[in-house]
């Protein structure tokens, strides 16, 4: 029988795109993590706490597993809800528009850029970034006439007597949840203009999960804490201690225990396809621009351009992260997740899983696939 991992550890975890409800992600990584326990036999003690947020002025709930005979040992689970302030935030037009001006980005970024395709194609990556750009030109040639027709909608009604308004009806239900949910999230908070209304709320985001792990740090009780993410949610926790980092540079930084941040667990991640797609790029002459960018997101990160600037620009950046672990989990039928070939990981630590799903529906198959759990619990909380 498996002992209790020893030490107080915060799981602070991010959830993905799509329709989320308070505590899902809680339920998700919880049932995942003590489906491990039950299997090796541990014995726990369950409790859902409360902890105010005095700087933000709400109370959160969390969960605590303890050991059965007590002691001082603990695991918390905490959880960054971000959903709500997406909903219902992006018309189908805008979406539209977005997606026309991110292919028009991408064809843009892979003509200029052939020396970094050449760097990074023993990895592959480049045909699955090409593959997912031919999908996504699909989609947006699928885009316009689903919105036309759902605009069709009154009208068409009334021609047939009920049974298109009915047929419409289905086709927007089920439309509806992907265009806006999904694709709604990814433009939202890949918005980097300051000028788009988008912006303001991907920093709202941004600073929510800050806080919260700035919160869990500041408890004197927790030992270590491991940053989580699915999905969108590993694009958060990346852009999260990045921002750490940063605010790390400062003259006036605030006093943290940084040193408690012992890993960073990526699962579902599209942060390969985001650093392509969605990142602000340097055009050719603005070697000045690149470098800025670069050190402003070079948390773990491969450099995006190749080009040797006339003056090299000193860092102002600590990287005080440097050398904090960090394991990908992904699965060939998830097209969204990948290995994370643009930023320095090692090998080993970019983890394929086996996750038994289809095509697609593998992207939502983490947080029930037990060896995920097993294969982190040994690198975070010793659980050999």
């Amino acid at each position: 029988m498996a002992r209790f991992p020893t030490g107080r550890t915060a799981f602070v975890v991010i959830h993905g795109i799509g329709e989320q409800n308070p505590f899902d992600t809680l339920d998700g990584f919880g049932r995942g993590l003590l489906e491990l326990f039950d299997r090796q036999g541990i014995n726990y003690r369950l409790a859902h706490k409360l902890k105010r947020h005095p700087g933000e002025g709400w109370t959160e709930s969390f969960l605590r597993v303890s050991p059965k005979t007590r002691g001082k040992s603990a695991i918390d689970i905490h959880e960054v809800y971000w959903a709500y302030l997406t909903e219902n935030q992006i018309s189908t037009a805008e979406i539209s528009r977005w997606l026309e001006d991110t292919l028009a980005g991408v064809k843009t970024f892979f003509n200029e850029n052939q020396q970094l395709i050449r760097e990074y194609e023993q990895a592959d990556q480049v045909e699955q970034l090409q593959k997912l750009n031919n999908k996504l030109r699909w989609g947006a040639r699928l885009y316009p006439p689903v919105s036309a027709a759902l605009q069709l909608l009154d009208p068409l009604s009334r021609l047939t007597g009920g049974w298109g308004e009915a047929a419409l009806k289905w086709l927007g239900d089920k439309a509806s949840p992907y265009l806006t949910g999904y694709l709604g999230d990814v433009a939202i908070y890949t918005t980097t203009d300051r000028k788009s209304k988008f912006f303001n709320l991907r920093q709202r985001i941004l600073r929510d999960s800050l806080a919260m792990l700035k919160t869990v740090l500041a408890d004197p009780e927790i030992d270590r804490v491991v940053l989580c993410g699915h999905s969108l949610g590993s694009v958060i926790a990346y852009d999260t201690l990045n921002r750490l980092q940063i605010e790390a540079s400062l003259p006036d930084a605030e006093e943290l225990p940084l040193d408690k941040i012992k890993g960073l667990i990526t699962f579902g991640s599209p942060l390969d396809k985001i650093a392509f797609f969605f990142r602000q790029h340097a055009g050719k002459e603005q070697w000045l621009r690149g470098q800025i960018l670069g050190q402003l997101h070079s948390f773990k990160s491969k450099p995006l351009c190749f080009n040797d600037p006339p003056v090299t620009l000193d860092d102002p950046v600590k990287h005080v992260f440097a050398d904090l672990p960090w394991v990908n989990y992904w699965d060939r039928q998830d097209p969204v997740s990948g290995r994370l070939n643009l930023y320095r990981i090692d090998p080993e630590d970019n983890v394929e899983l086996k996750l038994g799903k289809p095509w697609g529906v593998a992207h939502v198959a983490y947080w029930e696939h037990v060896p995920m759990y097993a294969d982190f619990a040994g690198r975070f909380l010793g659980m050999g």
